[in-house]
């Protein structure tokens, strides 16, 4: 998608922000209120994955403990959604995994998993052509 608001962009859309303000966390040393605050933002998927527009819930009650989605038909026309995935990802892989590649095919990894399970891997990440996986410990070549 492309528009020339920034508001409309995978870096300002709404369904952006979330994972953006968690890898801000993440990045200031608050690793438990970031992962605990991961867990609240998976019960306002409880209806798929965020959108632009959902309901206060002081006016619809929640679904399954998250804010109800409003839907596209009338009168809210809410008929489009924003592409911000590569900022959940990043979540994941540089936040909680620690991992960080550099433009000179160098990668390492500080993972930082708070009250994530320590078993916990990412397995076969693909950088550069090779394969890695990550645990607590941080990252191996998986070849």
């Amino acid at each position: 998608m492309f528009s020339v608001r920034p508001d409309h962009q995978w870096t300002g859309a709404y369904p952006a922000w979330p994972p953006l303000c968690v890898t801000g966390l993440y990045r200031i040393g608050e690793v438990d209120l970031a992962f605990n605050w991961l867990k609240g933002l998976a019960r306002s998927a409880n209806q798929g994955p965020f959108g632009q527009a959902h309901f206060a819930e002081s006016v619809v009650a929640p679904d399954g403990g998250g804010a109800r989605k409003a839907p596209s038909d009338l009168p809210y026309i809410t008929d489009w959604t924003c592409s911000s995935n590569g900022a959940w990802v990043n979540c994941i892989i540089e936040s909680i995994f620690g991992v960080r590649a550099g433009l000179d095919g160098r990668i390492e990894a500080e993972p930082q998993f708070g009250p994530l399970d320590p078993e916990a891997r990412l397995e076969n990440l693909h950088y550069h052509g090779k394969r890695y996986h990550v645990t607590r410990k941080g990252i191996v070549a998986a070849d």
